[in-house]
């Protein structure tokens, strides 16, 4: 006996008449040809299944066995299925146009009015702004809250990009890949929602809130070439701090992201698709799009990844105040630039803004440093290059206060420089880069803010993007804190990291800490240099550093040709990794311009413990 298809509109239903289940909810069925036999079709339920795990009403059924609604049989296999989808599975295609708060959409399969799909069925939509190569779709937690609480109970949305083979149907020919960010709503509780990337190989499942979506972040995008698709989902509440908008792939810490490869797709633009289901038993109501604030999604540029960086970034000395410090071995002027080899004289500013000094008696230097701190609510010295304590002790230091506010400072008590130039955040742990760069000017008592502020460069540096912030030495916020004070006094004291020697210690952590001399009468350290001199040491040197000419801390001439593993050049600059580099070991950081060098410019751990060497990930570096 033949199975008759045929549409049941007063149930809503198609009927199997002549199966041993006869009565299916209308669209929640899908037919296919048999992958092992052609004259063989496959009926599919979606509502029992998913795109990942089908349940199969029919499988491998001769498609003669099937005849239409008056009796008439099939000539081939693709046309009983085709009859199952367009006679029996579909009430009609709504109009093109729908205005959904700024967003048109396209509506398909089963709804009325803006509904995406009504009780117990099923619809397609499509966003009316399409996502062409190179870009990527944005659903940031404000959108996926709205979108969740407008879901129904007991229903499931999936979002991807429309397949070459798309039909009106649930199929996982729907979405390209296939790769969709699938949604699952159970309930309204703590346990209510359930959100995966669903692929060839889906990330595992976060069971949620319909509240915790806030704190969720998902993207889809489709690479320059066209041919590849890749997906990704965030979480802050476990952890993450991936950005659904401006992290990239490849960057994307989270093991919650996925990539077809390059499948030869060729797409240069292609429709955004929205799937939804209200046929779970106990969904008591379809889903109306206009409940949803659909201009929450956007769609931005894929971003670049961050650059592979040759400075490791897995240790960090952890600094808990205390006299726990690092301090240079040799404390001499001839191997500590800022201690500007030992001169004591008033030193001309540059002929020409943003060069460094041509006095002969200038000694100008840089410094860049990987931090992060505890927010302990005391006065502490990250760095500290100088005599100590005393009213008559001059220092060179970059320090942080019980409030969290940075300082550089220069002199002494009563002689004291200092420039506020930031707030670190309130979130302890957060990681910072810091350059404070001298063009070697050198004033006397009495100067003005803006002759120091001329004297210096001090960024904050973002260790994500590696975009070296505008020169925060200004006039103002040197007024802001003090200036006046004398610049012409040797320097003599220890270099620390950690603390002014054994007080004002410091309460956090140091990745990594860079000290050069600059040459005379040259330009000073451009934005690109500054970033890397942060972010990547090890390439710095070779990038800007091996070859070229350079200067010895207690000399204004220059040497010549630059090269690592020589003592001179050990001298000049000093690359301190705080357990990444080579030969680092407790209790002594080694200078990783001359790694082999143990008398002159290695760190020794003061007052530490070997396991004050820690391990670290710090988030762009890393």
């Amino acid at each position: 006996m033949a199975i008759r298809v045929y549409r049941n509109e007063a149930a809503n239903a198609v009927n199997f008449e002549g199966a041993s289940v006869e009565v299916f909810y209308n669209a929640c069925l899908r037919a296919e040809v048999n992958p092992d036999d052609s004259n063989k079709i496959d009926i599919i339920n979606d509502y029992r299944g998913d795109l990942s795990d089908p349940f199969y009403e029919f499988r491998g059924v001769p498609y003669t066995e099937f005849v239409d609604a008056d009796g008439n049989p099939f000539d081939t296999a693709q046309e009983a299925i085709d009859y199952i989808h367009d006679a029996c599975n579909v009430i009609g295609v709504g109009s093109v146009g729908t205005d959904l708060n700024g967003e048109v959409v396209n509506f398909r399969h089963d709804q009325t009015g803006t509904n995406l799909m009504n009780q117990l069925t099923s619809g397609w939509a499509s966003i009316d702004e399409p996502l062409g190569a190179g870009e990527r779709l944005v659903m940031d937690g404000t959108f996926l809250n709205d979108l969740v609480d407008a879901m129904p109970v007991d229903s499931e949305l999936h979002i991807g990009l429309k397949d070459t083979g798309w039909a009106n149907t649930l199929s996982s020919t729907g979405f390209e890949g296939p790769v969709s960010i699938y949604i699952r709503k159970e309930g309204v509780g703590t346990n209510g929602i359930k959100i995966r990337i669903l692929s060839a190989s889906s990330t595992s499942e976060i069971i949620t809130s319909v509240a915790d979506m806030v704190n969720f972040g998902a993207f889809i995008e489709l690479t320059s070439s066209g041919n590849n698709i890749r997906a990704g989902l965030t979480y802050s509440g476990d952890g993450s701090s991936d950005d659904e908008a401006s992290t990239a792939y490849a960057d994307w810490g989270s093991a919650r992201k996925y990539q077809t490869g390059d499948q030869g797709y060729g797409l240069t633009s292609v429709d955004v698709m929205v799937f939804g289901m209200a046929q779970i038993s106990g969904n008591l109501a379809g889903m109306d799009t206009a409940d949803v604030d659909w201009t929450g999604l956007s769609e931005v540029s894929v971003p670049t990844p961050a650059p592979t960086l040759a400075t490791d970034w897995t240790k960090a000395l952890d600094f808990s105040g205390g006299s726990e410090r690092t301090q240079q071995v040799n404390g001499s002027y001839l191997y500590t630039p800022l201690k500007m080899g030992g001169v004591n004289n008033n030193c001309a500013a540059p002929a020409t803004a943003g060069d460094t000094s041509n006095d002969s008696n200038a000694r100008p230097w840089a410094t860049s440093i990987v931090f992060s701190s505890d927010n302990n609510a005391s006065n502490q010295h990250i760095w500290n290059l100088g005599e100590g304590a005393g009213s008559t002790d001059d220092n060179i230091y970059l320090r942080v206060d019980a409030s969290r506010n940075l300082y550089f400072g220069w002199g002494r008590d009563g002689a004291l420089n200092e420039c506020p130039f930031g707030t670190l955040s309130s979130t302890a742990g957060t990681w910072y880069g810091v350059y404070i760069a001298s063009n070697g000017t050198r004033l006397g008592d009495s100067h003005s803010a803006s002759d120091i502020a001329a004297a210096f460069d001090i960024r904050m540096v973002n260790l994500q993007t590696g975009v070296a912030g505008s020169n925060l030495s200004t006039s103002s916020n040197w007024t802001a804190g003090s200036f006046g004070g004398r610049m012409n006094r040797e320097f003599t004291g220890d270099m620390t990291i950690g603390g002014r020697g054994a007080n004002r210690n410091f309460h956090g952590k140091v990745a990594g800490m860079v000290i050069t001399t600059l040459r005379l009468n040259v330009a000073m350290p451009t934005d690109a240099e500054i970033s890397m001199m942060t972010r990547d040491p090890i390439q710095w040197l070779t990038d800007y550093k091996v070859g070229n000419d350079f200067r010895r801390p207690s000399v204004a001439t220059d040497d010549t040709n630059f090269q690592l593993n020589n003592f001179d050049e050990s001298y000049g600059t000093q690359v301190w990794l705080m357990g990444d580099g080579t030969n680092d070991a407790y209790a002594q950081i080694r200078n990783q311009v001359y790694a082999a060098e143990q008398n002159r410019t290695p760190m020794n751990m003061i007052s530490m413990v070997s396991s004050d060497i820690q391990n670290v990930s710090i988030n762009g570096l890393s």
